[in-house]
């Protein structure tokens, strides 16, 4: 039974999450085959259709601007996305801490799985995402071409042609940080796994085709952002529980100093 931890007192070994059985282990091979798939067919229809992109957005492009710029809702829903990232990052980090200074599950996670959740919110949408595509790949987003009332000519993907000087287009953060999040949560609650990971789709869609009805993000930026942070949920949660990759002893010395109980035996 997955999460099983020891009942005893005194020197208990840490409560983790069991995860790695033959289903973790089909289920994660199957997205990252499933993903790698996509990736590769979308970015050969994306370079040999370019066009697309312009084609997307000039079926919400009306009267000289985007259908959803400057909608209150939408600008309100965007706001509201924003803040609950970011408290659902500092969530994750108490949770963490909490879970392993406590030697107890956190709302039902063990440490392991929160820490898994923070690692892939940190790799995917902040590394990933914030500090290496957007800062370095100077896509242009759509209200900034020339084609929707902007001054720059519009780049295909990956858009390392653009002229675009910072936070640009390639890819769409926040479509990253809500896929990350369900991609994360369905590996590590496998009992509502099925659940989760039906709801990743329409919280992409919807995301997504917000960012695009604002003038954000292409057609492209949405897709892509979505099928990275699934692959990256999926690489990450197989080498954290069923391959996982070894840590240096000094690692995991430092580590158990940071955050063995206080008062416990042998600490």
């Amino acid at each position: 039974m997955k999460g099983d931890g020891s009942k005893g007192m005194g020197n208990k070994p840490p409560i983790v999450s069991g995860f790695g059985d033959d289903e973790d282990r089909q289920f994660t091979n199957s997205v990252i085959r499933l993903s790698l798939i996509a990736i590769v067919v979308s970015a050969i229809i994306f370079t040999v259709f370019p066009g697309l992109d312009l084609l997307a957005h000039s079926l919400i492009w009306q009267d000289g601007r985007f259908v959803l710029d400057g909608d209150p809702f939408w600008s309100g829903f965007r706001q509201f996305l924003l803040d609950f990232t970011k408290l659902f990052y500092l969530v994750c980090v108490v949770a963490v801490v909490l879970a392993l200074r406590s030697n107890r599950r956190v709302m039902g996670l063990a440490s392991d799985a929160w820490g898994y959740i923070l690692i892939c919110s940190l790799l995917g949408p902040g590394l990933l995402v914030n500090l290496i595509l957007k800062a370095f790949i100077p896509r242009p987003r759509p209200r900034e071409v020339i084609d929707f009332g902007g001054s720059l000519d519009f780049a295909s993907i990956p858009g390392f042609g653009g002229a675009c000087d910072s936070n640009c287009s390639f890819v769409s953060g926040e479509v990253a940080s809500t896929v990350m999040t369900l991609a994360a949560l369905a590996f590590v609650v496998p009992s509502r796994r099925p659940l989760i990971a039906f709801l990743v789709l329409p919280g992409w869609l919807i995301v997504g085709a917000m960012r695009m009805g604002q003038g954000g993000h292409f057609l492209s930026d949405v897709l892509f952002s979505g099928l990275f942070m699934i692959l990256l949920a999926a690489v990450v949660f197989r080498y954290s529980f069923i391959s996982p990759l070894p840590l240096p002893n000094s690692w995991k010395s430092r580590m158990q100093g940071w955050f063995t109980p206080k008062g416990s035996a042998g600490s």
